[in-house]
């Protein structure tokens, strides 16, 4: 207990297929302000493994890379990681795997992977006080270093061979396969604002500006946006130019803008051809204000003067083939992704509707309108209009475009999906019948409302190879609907009647739950692996669907299925599991034999004293059937029941399987690991919400969570405390003034006010939109919802406060004004209440510097430790008439 600072956290892994290896980032010292990085290289054949001490990382520069040929990691180290990037102090390192060689390189911010021929060459970006930044190639066997100079703008292209910068009106080619290096006078009044190579990595696209900094300041004319330009660098050798002349639409009409605009370009490269798109993008800098400006707020306008605004672009379509430029979203039209295949691209608008239209969380659906453009012709067909999209790919499915370019594929107003059909132009209703809804039923789409989180990574699991069905979750089960409205099946059977949530397994590495594009379509003649997690005791399992067969699932284990690959050689599964996550594990081809390979994090490994968290189900007053996760201390810290800390927020366990690692850090006042090396359990109950009612339904929840974890007879009635943090701490402001049922509660960055924050601005934008789409979950504005306002909030019911009541809240904080916790501290203050503390961090934003973090830690630990358990009364917190303020 006294080397907490060995303790480390798992930060990136790194797995070499070629040696079936895997380089794993351990972060050591969490709990301090420096924390070093241990990095372990673990053959999951032989089980051979070696450490290696990396020193402190640099923040902001990644973690570890493999180099081109896998032999090397390669990362950035800093001794001053806690502070920032200092670039002067900055060194690359490389390691050889073989050995555990060592190699640096000093003053570098980023390194760039670079594929070679058959070297291990990366490139280097270094940059030294004073001196623009240059790059150079770095070849790890022969330690040869070769400075290129100086590179205003960089890029790779997608085989990354392939490298182009540009420097004082030149632009440089290299190509590392072909040790072909060439270069290009622009001429000294020209430059190119953006570039990307094309996807083969033949040609390279850009953007010219002219007249650049050619007259003084202050005189100098605006910069002409004359062309888009595509060189062939390695075959013809010649520049292709397609002249931006006013048949283009750009942000202003007008081609001729000024750089105070801001304007922004990029070029987007296809994967099937050497086309391009071009976005051009007006960003205005913010308006120069000081003190004696006056501002106008106009109820009229569609935004207000502090509101963030959507930046206007336009998307330009660069067809290769044709040698045509092509204007295919105009300013207010948004591309719904880049088309990397086919002739078709899906453009939407919402300019067309209200400012309540703002899209503020991945629960909020958005009104939009959408168009299909024919590349070649740029020629629109409506799709949809007033369209409700919600943005979040677990709870609905955007409008997309079937990998065959047959059919769009979204889900209607009525909860249905639907696809529309390219060549008859029809629209048909392909679940429309089935006995099961693709959206919870609280998230209704006929309504704007989302109260309930996803569950799932995506409702789209993918398509069929042949781009005629698409696999859909209905969040138990997974379906294959055909696109043309035929019978759809149920591949997965029993998810919804056994409470089983089955979701696609990737076996490349990717996350489960990657939402499909075209790379990843489905063989349905193939055998198809998808992770099942048993919602009742939070197992999880692989289940294999064949045709021939249907579904088998493996052995269920208590490990979390997180990435998972098929090594080939050895007819084997390798996958990174356990509750943390951490570790990597080999099974048979039937999933039911694992073998654990890895030792990833022995420190971790000394938490196997703590009890394993349980899983408990509770029903609440109303009927909601929800779930809470009891960690329990070490058995050294006491004995049964113990003193409980209540969690809270919305859901926490949406995806157990057993419901994630701690995360050890004893200085988080809200996390659980603190609480328990004290010997408190920890309880997280999850929270339904129901809309004008979520903070009554989240007193609800809570006390049916503590009812059943009170009857499991480990926690301790007569001892229980509530911690909640921005939402979490609404809720917990609300318990507080509720119920007298908790010896204290601590509120961080709460509301106490639903009145006052409706008509509050959330960073740049009012929060009546959230209000009345999202958090705090109100059904409209508060003169058609005024008693759920008073009745919800925690205020207006600040005379009832009997429990001890501890806020902290930060004075610069944009999300939850610093003037929420004032009102309830003051109207508590003013009703006699002298249980109420507030700890006002000046300065502090809704996130806290380490700083506040440690001190707030230490005034809460005191906090329940007296209220709780009775301990001495801190003397921050006791009344004292004589001390001064």
């Amino acid at each position: 207990m006294n080397d907490l600072a060995e303790w480390g956290q798992i930060a990136s892994t790194r797995f070499i297929p070629e040696a079936s290896s895997v380089v794993t980032e351990v972060i050591l010292g969490v709990s301090t302000k420096d924390p070093s990085v241990l990095i372990t290289i673990q053959n999951l054949n032989d089980g051979t493994r070696r450490q290696i001490r990396a020193g402190r990382l640099a923040r902001g520069a990644g973690g570890i890379e493999l180099s081109p040929l896998h032999g090397w990691i390669t990362f950035v180290r800093s001794p001053k990681a806690h502070v920032g990037l200092p670039t002067d102090d900055n060194e690359l390192v490389a390691i050889r795997l073989k050995d555990g060689y060592e190699r640096a390189v000093q003053r570098v911010t980023r390194p760039i992977t670079l594929q070679g021929a058959a070297s291990e060459v990366i490139g280097v970006v270094r940059v030294v006080s004073g001196t623009p930044a240059r790059w150079a190639l770095w070849d790890l066997e022969t330690n040869r270093f070769e400075d290129k100079g100086s590179a205003a703008k960089l890029c790779l292209d997608a085989s990354q061979n392939c490298v182009a910068w540009t420097e004082e009106g030149t632009l440089y080619a290299l190509n590392l396969r072909m040790n072909i290096e060439r270069r290009w006078i622009l001429d000294e009044a020209s430059d190119l604002l953006e570039m990307s190579w094309s996807s083969d990595g033949h040609s390279l696209g850009g953007i010219l500006s002219r007249n650049n900094n050619i007259e003084s300041r202050g005189k100098a004319r605006p910069p002409d946006l004359e062309a888009f330009l595509e060189y062939d660098i390695w075959e013809s050798n010649q520049c292709t130019v397609a002249t931006l002349d006013q048949k283009i639409a750009l942000p202003g009409a007008q081609l001729r803008i000024e750089k105070d605009d801001g304007l922004r370009f990029s070029v987007v490269p296809r994967d099937c051809d050497r086309s391009m798109f071009i976005t051009v993008t007006s960003v205005k800098p913010p308006r120069k204000t000081d003190e004696s400006t006056v501002r106008v707020w106009r109820s009229e306008d569609q935004r207000l003067p502090d509101e963030r605004r959507a930046p206007s672009s336009s998307v330009l379509f660069w067809d290769a083939a044709t040698r045509a430029l092509r204007t295919i979203a105009e300013p207010g039209e948004r591309l719904a992704g880049f088309p990397q295949h086919g002739r078709h691209a899906l453009v939407y608008r919402d300019s067309s509707v209200t400012w309540m239209n703002a899209h503020q969380g991945l629960r909020v659906a958005e009104n939009r309108d959408y168009f299909l453009i024919d590349l070649d012709s740029a020629t629109t067909t409506s799709i949809a209009t007033s369209l409700p999209v919600t943005i979040s790919a677990g709870l609905s499915l955007a409008p997309r475009l079937s990998p065959n370019e047959e059919a769009v594929i979204y889900q209607d107003k009525q909860g249905d999906y639907v696809t529309y059909d390219l060549k008859t132009k029809q629209t048909r209703s392909v679940t429309r019948g089935l006995p099961t809804r693709f959206y919870w039923p609280e998230n209704d789409p006929k309504d704007k409302w989302r109260p309930r989180d996803a569950e799932v990574a995506s409702v789209l699991q993918g398509f069929s190879s042949d781009g005629k069905s698409m696999l859909l979750s209905d969040y138990y089960d997974v379906w294959s609907i055909p696109l043309d409205g035929s019978v759809a099946t149920n591949l997965t059977k029993d998810g919804r009647a056994k409470a089983i949530r089955y979701e696609r397994m990737l076996l490349d590495g990717e996350p489960i739950g990657l939402v499909p594009d075209k790379s990843c379509c489905v063989d349905l003649e193939a055998p198809i692996e998808f992770r099942a997690v048993d919602l009742n005791t939070g197992r999880t399992a692989v289940a294999t669907y064949t045709k021939q067969i249907g579904l088998k699932i493996a052995v269920w284990k208590n490990l979390s299925i997180a990435a998972g690959f098929k090594d080939q050689r050895l007819g084997r599964f390798l996958f990174r599991g356990d509750a943390a996550g951490d570790e990597w594990y080999a099974v048979d081809q039937d999933w039911e034999k694992e073998i654990r390979t890895t030792d990833a994090n022995p420190q971790r490994r000394r938490l196997d004293w703590i009890p394993e968290p349980r899983l408990i189900h509770y029903t609440t007053i109303r009927g909601q059937k929800l779930r809470a996760v009891l960690y329990l201390p070490p058995t050294n810290k006491g004995k049964p029941p113990y003193p409980a800390i209540i969690s809270i927020y919305l859901k926490q366990t949406a995806y157990p399987a057993p419901f994630g690692p701690l995360t050890i850090n004893l200085h988080d006042p809200i996390g659980p690991f603190g609480w328990l090396m004290r010997g408190y359990a920890v309880l997280l109950p999850d929270i339904q919400p129901v809309f004008n009612e979520a903070a009554e339904v989240a007193l609800e929840s809570v006390n049916a969570a503590v009812d059943a974890a009170t009857a499991t007879g480990f926690i301790d009635e007569q001892r229980l405390g509530i911690v909640g943090y921005s939402y979490g701490a609404y809720e917990a402001l609300y318990i507080g003034t509720r119920s007298q049922r908790f010896k204290a509660v601590f509120g961080l960055a709460g509301v106490s006010d639903l009145w006052s924050d409706y008509g509050a601005m959330y960073h740049e934008r009012p929060k009546a939109v959230i209000a009345e789409s999202n958090q705090p979950f109100m059904k409209g504005p508060w003169w058609d919802n005024w008693k759920s306002m008073i009745e919800g909030s925690p205020l207006y019911h600040v005379t009832s406060i009997e429990t001890p009541l501890l806020m902290a809240h930060g004075t610069e904080d944009k999300s939850i004004a610093f003037g929420q916790a004032l009102e309830m501290f003051n109207s508590a203050r003013r009703a006699g209440k002298r249980n109420v503390v507030l700890l006002e961090y000046r300065g502090q934003g809704h996130s806290f510097d380490e700083a506040s973090i440690a001190d707030m830690n230490t005034r809460v630990t005191e906090f329940f430790d007296f209220t709780v358990r009775g301990r001495t009364a801190p003397e921050w917190f006791v009344a004292d008439e004589s001390r001064s303020n």
